[in-house]
Parts: structure tokens; sequence; C-alpha cells
């Protein structure tokens, strides 16, 4: 999903060796809207499976609260797949 994140140069650096490498291809925005959103939910899932499921302790549950808590936040997982998902339909 990175190859086509739009956020920073880093990114945009990566995004132009992997076209360089393999080719430039028309990417299905929709399909890449879906998938990126279907992923968001899996890892929620998990970090919530991890957190809420369990009566375990561990170093692991600290981490996963904040893997968890960043999804929400700005600039966070959800709402730059929202931010490219709103890119798309003006562009189109």
């Amino acid at each position: 999903m990175e190859v086509s994140s739009p956020t920073n140069a880093p990114q945009r650096k990566r995004k132009n060796l992997f076209y360089e490498g393999y080719g430039y291809a028309d990417l299905d925005q929709a399909a890449l809207a879906y998938y990126r959103y279907e992923r968001i939910i899996q890892d929620i899932a998990a970090y919530c499976d991890q957190l809420l499921l369990t009566n375990e302790g561990g170093e692991d549950r600290e981490p996963s609260y904040q893997y968890l808590a960043s999804n929400f936040l700005p600039d966070g997982t959800l709402e730059l797949a929202h931010q490219q998902n709103k890119t798309r339909f003006t562009q189109e």
C-alpha cells in the first residue's frame, strides 16, 4: 500500500523507484481504497483481540494499545486513507 501513498517525499521516492523497476501500471483506485480500509480493519481487530480478549499481561499490551490508538489520531492510517479516497473522487 505504501507505493501509492501521497504523503511524504521518502514514500514518493519509493513509489518512483517501484515504477522504475516494475514499470508503470494504471491502478484501480477503488480496489486500492477497499483493500487499504480492509487492512486497517484487520489490524484494528487484531489489536482489539490482543487487548480485550485475553487475560494475559505482558510487555506487548502497551505497544498494542499505542498501535490501536494511532489509527484514530490526526494523520493516522484512517485519516490518510480517507484523504486519499476523497482525492480519488475529486479526480474522477
